[in-house]
C-alpha cells in the first residue's frame, strides 16, 4: 500500500546562521514518501545562495522544490504561495531557523492517522543561537497523548497546541481555502481551522529543536509591534462563519465562540496600543481601560502581563486596599 505523500513547507527569511541546519533537518527524515518545498522570501543577506549551494551538493534527492521570491511578500503570502505548489496528503511546517529532527515526519504521521485528527504537534525543544539546549520545552502533555477539541476551546482550557512542530491533513486547506493574504500568522489560524474541524492533537515525543534566539517572530517584541490582531482575528471570523456554513458546529457553538474572538480581539488590540503608548499617563489610562475588560477582570494571564507594562496601575490598587482595610 502506498504511504501517504508528506509536503515539507520549509519558509526562509534572512536565515543565513541557521539555514544549512534546518536544510539537513528536512532533507534527513527517515519517512521517505515527501516533497520539500523551499521557498525563500526574498532574504537580502546570504540564505539564498546558503540554499543554492545545499541543493546542488545534494541533487540526487529527489522531488524538491526551491522557489525565491522576487520581492518580499510577507509570512503569509509565501506560505500560500508554497501551500499551492504542494501536492501532499499531508502538511509539515518548518522555519529557516529550526531544526526538524530525523523522526518529526514519521511519528507525527503516524500519531495524527491513528488518533483521527486534522492537525497535531509534537513537542519542542528551545535552543540558543548556537543550538544549545535550554531548559525549557514547548508543549508538554507529560508522557500523555492528548486532544484539544472545540469545547476545551469554548472553555478556555490550557494545553493550547503551539506551532513550531505540526502536521496538518490536506482537508484543513480543502474546507477553508488558502488564508487572507493580509492575515499575518498561519500558525494559530491553521490550529483554530482544526479545531474547527474536530480537534488538535498534542504529543510528548520531541520534534523540533526551536530557536530562540530574540529575533523570532513569535518574540514578545514582534508580536507588540509587527503583528495587527485585528487582520488575524478577521481571518478567524471568516473561518468561522465557513464552519458554521458547513454544518461542522451549531448555532450555539457559533454564536459562543464569535462573542470569545469578539473579546480576544478586544483584548489584543488593547495589548498592543498600550504597548505602544508613550508616557506613564497614557498607560495607566490605557491599562485602566485594559482591566474594566470583563475578559481580563478575572484571572486572564493578561494581568500578569499588566504589571511589567503599566505597574501603576497595581500600586494605586494596593493602595486603595489598604485604605479600605
Amino acid at each position: 500500500m502506498q504511504q501517504p505523500l508528506v509536503s515539507i513547507i520549509l519558509l526562509t527569511y534572512n536565515q543565513e546562521k541557521y539555514i544549512e541546519e534546518a536544510l539537513r533537518g528536512v532533507f534527513n527524515q527517515s519517512y521517505a514518501n515527501t516533497e520539500i518545498i523551499i521557498s525563500d522570501d526574498h532574504s537580502i543577506d546570504k540564505t539564498p545562495l546558503i540554499i543554492e549551494r545545499f541543493l546542488r551538493e545534494n541533487s540526487e534527492k529527489g522531488n524538491v522544490l526551491y522557489n525565491h521570491n522576487e520581492e518580499n511578500l510577507g509570512l503569509v503570502k509565501n506560505f500560500n504561495k508554497a501551500v499551492a505548489c504542494a501536492h501532499g496528503d499531508y502538511f509539515v511546517l518548518a522555519a529557516g531557523d529550526d531544526v526538524s529532527l530525523k523522526d518529526r515526519v514519521a511519528i507525527s504521521l503516524e500519531k495524527i492517522q491513528n488518533l483521527g485528527v486534522d492537525s497535531l504537534a509534537m513537542n519542542f525543544q528551545y535552543v540558543n543561537s548556537d543550538g544549545n539546549e535550554l531548559e525549557q520545552k514547548g508543549y508538554s502533555g507529560n508522557d500523555k497523548e492528548l486532544i484539544y477539541v472545540l469545547n476545551d476551546y469554548i472553555e478556555n482550557k490550557p494545553r493550547f497546541p503551539m506551532g513550531p512542530s505540526r502536521i496538518f491533513s490536506k482537508r484543513v486547506f480543502d474546507v477553508f481555502g488558502m488564508l487572507d493574504d493580509d492575515c499575518q500568522t498561519e500558525d494559530t489560524t491553521l490550529t483554530f481551522r482544526s479545531i474547527l474541524l474536530g480537534g488538535v492533537a498534542m504529543v510528548a515525543e520531541v520534534g523540533v529543536l526551536y530557536r530562540w534566539h530574540g529575533n523570532n517572530i513569535s518574540s514578545y517584541e514582534s508580536l507588540m509591534t509587527r503583528i495587527d490582531p485585528r487582520l488575524i482575528y478577521k481571518q478567524y471570523r471568516r473561518d468561522l462563519k465557513t464552519a458554521y456554513g458547513k454544518g461542522l458546529i451549531s448555532t450555539g457553538q457559533y454564536v459562543r465562540i464569535w462573542r470569545m474572538i469578539l473579546d480576544y480581539r478586544s483584548v489584543e488590540v488593547f495589548r498592543r496600543d498600550l504597548y505602544g503608548t508613550r508616557g506613564r499617563m497614557g498607560r495607566f489610562v490605557y491599562g485602566l481601560l485594559f482591566l474594566m475588560n470583563p475578559l481580563v477582570s478575572g484571572r486572564h494571564k493578561s494581568r500578569g502581563w499588566l504589571k511589567g507594562v503599566c505597574p501603576e496601575l497595581f500600586i494605586v490598587k494596593n493602595k486603595i486596599k489598604s485604605l479600605v482595610k
